[in-house]
């Protein structure tokens, strides 16, 4: 759409705050149809106005909510910018912290009356009117738990603080909920040291009757050394113009000291070698990168390569961007999974601290999860998740929620049950994250029930009876036990 001459286009950004969960669980859970739980935000002058703890504006599409799920064109506007800005500062005091809610009083209400004010109309009725769609389905309150959640997390994202109650005399405090936690399924390859794969804080809470299997096992982390090193970073060695004898000379040294780990293991990696991987990863195309990401998934489990990377939101950008693609060939997806999978593996992922990119990480993931094309890619895909639901702060409960939803959808999904060993080690690690989520997360468990995710559990049991090793049936019981429990504590 082009603008008419001194006209300025107005689109709505508009972001699933549920990452895909109210769309694969929506009609399982109500019996209707919801695609998302929308986040909006007005997009004129090149700016993005939203509320967010209050009336905010950043640059088009560089808020912290990541990339919009869509983006719809509203219409055109005549107003200058000084104009709606002198508007956003009037209406501001009716849009505070204290009044936010995502089902009564959001963003989708400041959104509407600014699209009203600059175009004359409304936003899409699929965003305005989603509280009364959603609450008004006989199994409408169902969702209002998750809801809730999401309301704390939000507002918590805005800064806001909830007040401290102190409780009377007469009524003693309960006590909080233990966290548990358990290791997940069994080690791809074995850890160079025990100390490279430090045990996850939770773990040591975990209840002795029930995850017992789970818990002594330990993340997932893929460290295999090729026998000759020399081709693969010859490989690498193309990347580097000719003519940099620097970058060259440093691949070289990065070469040396990982032939030396197998002896010297304490030898530090050579300085700026995670900024020269960093920028190779940024300049080659997926196609170039497949033997980088071999030797990058190799790196990254050494404290002492990490502490040489600049910046680690641009490392792990560049990863997700340009090698975790629609287009890009599955075995360079593969080891790109792999490379943040040994990072949650090792605590690593743990210095990624913005949460956009947390979110392109998992929705990416999911996706990966889903394929139906590549068991291997699905394989690899689940024990991301995996580490992902061990290693992560517990109190990232709506990305946790959303890797539960997505585990829960893909065994829903799973209607047969073959005897390959890849169908078995798939199903393993999604019931081992399943069981990590309930033990680490009341808010976790509650959802496995309301799921009923006791029903899906029993029936691949069933289904893989005589089909595979003892491993999915041992799975299988310990979440029964954790089930019940949770059930119990509800």
């Amino acid at each position: 759409m082009s603008a008419t001459p001194g006209a300025e286009i107005v689109k709505l950004h508009v972001y699933d705050l549920s990452r895909g969960m109210a769309r694969m669980m929506s009609q399982q859970l109500l019996g209707t149809y919801i695609e998302g739980i929308w986040h909006t935000g007005i997009v004129v002058y090149g700016r993005e106005y939203y509320w967010g703890g209050n009336l905010q504006q950043d640059r088009a599409g560089q808020t912290s909510y990541g990339i919009p799920t869509k983006v719809e064109t509203l219409g055109e506007t005549f107003l200058p910018k000084e104009v709606f800005d002198d508007w956003v500062n009037e209406v501001s005091p009716n849009y505070t912290i204290e009044s936010y809610h995502l089902l009564d009083n959001n963003c989708n209400n400041f959104t509407n009356e600014a699209s009203t004010f600059l175009t004359g109309n409304p936003i899409p009725a699929y965003v305005k009117n989603l509280p009364d769609h959603f609450l008004s389905t006989p199994a409408g309150m169902a969702l209002k738990p998750i809801i809730e959640m999401y309301q704390g997390s939000v507002k918590a994202s805005m800064g806001y603080t909830s007040p401290v109650v102190t409780p009377t005399p007469a009524r003693a405090a309960q006590p909080a909920p233990v966290s548990a936690a358990a290791a997940p399924a069994p080690v791809a390859s074995p850890a160079p040291s025990p100390a490279a794969v430090p045990k996850s804080p939770a773990s040591n809470q975990s209840k002795k009757h029930i995850m017992r299997g789970i818990s002594e096992r330990k993340p997932l982390l893929a460290v295999a050394v090729p026998q000759n090193l020399a081709p693969t970073f010859a490989q690498i060695k193309s990347l580097i113009p000719a003519s940099d004898a620097d970058d060259s000379k440093l691949l070289d040294d990065i070469q040396s000291w990982m032939t030396s780990l197998a002896t010297q293991p304490q030898n530090p990696a050579p300085a700026h070698a995670g900024n020269l991987v960093t920028r190779l990863l940024q300049k080659c195309t997926p196609n170039e990168a497949f033997h980088l990401l071999l030797v990058t998934r190799l790196l990254v489990v050494s404290s002492s390569f990490v502490k040489t990377i600049p910046n680690m939101h641009d490392f792990i950008d560049a990863l997700v961007s340009k090698h975790m693609g629609p287009k890009v060939i599955h075995r360079v997806k593969i080891m790109a999974l792999v490379i943040l999978s040994n990072m949650f593996a090792t605590a690593r992922a743990q210095l990624l601290t913005d949460k956009a990119l947390r979110s392109a990480i998992i929705e990416r993931t999911i996706k990966f999860l889903r394929s139906k094309k590549s068991t291997d890619l699905r394989m690899t895909a689940a024990g991301l998740l995996l580490n992902f639901a061990m290693f992560w702060p517990a109190d990232e409960e709506d990305e946790m929620i959303t890797i539960e939803c997505a585990i829960c959808d893909n065994l829903n999904s799973l209607q047969e049950f073959d005897a390959s060993s890849a169908t078995t080690e798939l199903v393993v690690r999604l019931l081992s994250a399943l069981g990590y989520l309930i033990l680490s997360s009341p808010v976790c468990a509650e959802m496995a029930v309301s799921l009923d995710a006791g029903e899906q559990i029993d029936r691949i049991a069933k289904l893989s009876a005589g089909k595979s090793d003892s491993r999915v049936g041992e799975v299988c019981a310990e979440l029964n036990v954790m089930l019940s429990e949770a059930k119990a504590n509800m």
